[in-house]
């Protein structure tokens, strides 16, 4: 079974987030807007998380002493 509808708020919330940081994102170059289709993000999304393309979410943490 592949997690598609309890993804859903996860993935808007990176939508979100993208559409916020995209005029940065445009600036430096990394992406261009019409490239990024920010409309559609959130269900090309969901597309890929059905498909399996993507999983779940990762995080990658370190802890040290110094």
């Amino acid at each position: 079974m592949r997690p598609t509808a309890g993804a859903t708020p996860w993935l808007d919330q990176i939508a979100e987030l993208a559409r916020t940081i995209l005029p940065e994102m445009v600036r430096v170059g990394v992406v261009m807007a019409a490239e990024a289709d920010i409309e559609t993000l959130a269900e090309r999304m969901q597309r890929e998380v059905t498909a399996g393309i993507i999983t779940g979410r990762s995080e990658i943490g370190a802890w040290s002493r110094v």
